[in-house]
């Protein structure tokens, strides 16, 4: 009696958990907000993040408030997005090697809070012979030095495993760096 109590709770929550991860996926997918300005759910603000099985969750489970399991804050739906993202970025991280060579993109560019980080992209062929150009990740700015820049690109291309041998090109936008330009060479 005890484990089929127990089996009925996990099958609800793992339901939870696939709708409201659907639910994220579709929501960012076409770029719509996945809540209002505030985490009160039926607020007017926060009407996209809609599913019959999850209205009924909501309604148990949504306004519960802090230290409650429901899988519906903002935090969670971060959690969610960023494991997306990383899955997004090794996809492309494998592409890249397979295609051995490649060549990167960085630019500066505030963030909401106006804060200065980098766009780090890059090009390579495909296996089947066509053009990418990828965005591949966001990286805090340490400055608007040249040298600072790539440093701060040879880092994040040494955490996600890529050889910086293989780079045959890079690009910035020079009009926001100050100082020299700095070249990578071997």
């Amino acid at each position: 009696m005890l484990t089929i109590q127990l089996d009925k709770e996990t099958h609800y929550w793992r339901n939870v958990l696939t709708r409201v991860v659907a639910a994220v996926k579709a929501l960012t997918s076409r770029g719509l907000a996945l809540r209002g300005d505030k985490e009160i759910f039926g607020s007017n603000r926060n009407r996209n993040f809609f599913n019959p099985f999850l209205a009924t969750h909501i309604e148990k489970y949504g306004n519960c408030g802090s230290g409650n399991t429901n899988y519906l804050s903002s935090t969670t739906c971060d959690e969610i997005i960023e494991l997306m993202a990383q899955n997004v970025r090794e996809v492309i991280c494998k592409d890249m090697k397979q295609s051995k060579y490649f060549s990167f993109i960085i630019d500066s560019t505030p963030d909401m809070s106006h804060v200065d980080q980098l766009v780090l992209a890059v090009r390579y062929v495909s296996n089947n012979g066509e053009p990418c150009e990828r965005f591949l990740t966001f990286i805090p700015s340490a400055g608007y030095k040249a040298e600072e820049m790539l440093i701060c690109v040879l880092n994040k291309l040494g955490n996600l495993e890529i050889n910086i041998d293989d780079c045959r090109g890079q690009s910035y936008d020079a009009s926001n760096m100050a100082g020299v330009i700095m070249v990578y060479k071997n």
